[in-house]
C-alpha cells in the first residue's frame, strides 16, 4: 500500500477492453459516487468480452476531478488560459482508469494537464500530460536532485516509472 493511501473499499466495475477511451464514461454521469453499492460507470462489451477495472475511492476522487477541470472556462486563471480540450480529458479519464496508483491531479495553464506523486521522503514526480505521444516527466529525489525525462504518453510507461518511483510492485 501506498504511504498516506487509506484503505478504500473496491468496487469491481466492467467496460470495453482496451481502454483507448474513457469506457462507460458519461457526460451526464458528472460525479462518481462510492456509497457501497455503485458508481456511476456502466457496462461495454465488445467483441472479446468484458474486462473488470477495479474503482476505488482515489480514481472516484479523479474522475471528479476531471469533471471539475472540464467544468473551467477561457480565462480560469485569471489571465488567458483556454478552457480544456475534450479529448485531453478523456485521454487523462482513460490514464485513471488504468493506473496502479492514483495521482493528484492539476489544470496547467498552458493546456497541459499535471499527474504528480509525492512521498514522505521529498521525493517527487510529475507528468505533464498533452494531446502528444509523449510525456514530459520531472522528478526531484530525497536529496533535492532534480532530472527530467520524455516519455511515452501511456498507461505503461506511466505505470512503470511509478512503480520504480515507489520502488515496489502495487
Amino acid at each position: 500500500m501506498i504511504s498516506g493511501v487509506i484503505p478504500s473499499i473496491l468496487i469491481v466495475v466492467t467496460a470495453a477492453a482496451p481502454l483507448v477511451k474513457p469506457a462507460s464514461y458519461s457526460d451526464n454521469h458528472s460525479k462518481y459516487r462510492l456509497d457501497g453499492k455503485s458508481v456511476s460507470i456502466e457496462k461495454v462489451p465488445d467483441q472479446q468480452g468484458i474486462n473488470n477495472i477495479l474503482i476505488n475511492n482515489a480514481t472516484i476522487r479523479n474522475l471528479n476531478k476531471i469533471d471539475e477541470i472540464k467544468m473551467l472556462n477561457d480565462g480560469w486563471d485569471g489571465k488567458n488560459a483556454a478552457a480544456f480540450d475534450n479529448t485531453l480529458l478523456d485521454k487523462i479519464r482513460s490514464l485513471v482508469l488504468s493506473l496502479d496508483a492514483q495521482p493528484e491531479i492539476f489544470p496547467l495553464a498552458d493546456g497541459r494537464i499535471q499527474l504528480e506523486y509525492e512521498l514522505e521522503d521529498g521525493s517527487y514526480l510529475e507528468f505533464h500530460i498533452d494531446l502528444t505521444e509523449e510525456s514530459k516527466v520531472f522528478m526531484l529525489d530525497a536529496q533535492g536532485k532534480p532530472s527530467q525525462a520524455t516519455i511515452k504518453s501511456c498507461t505503461e510507461s506511466i505505470n512503470q516509472l511509478v512503480k520504480k518511483f515507489y520502488g515496489r510492485e502495487f
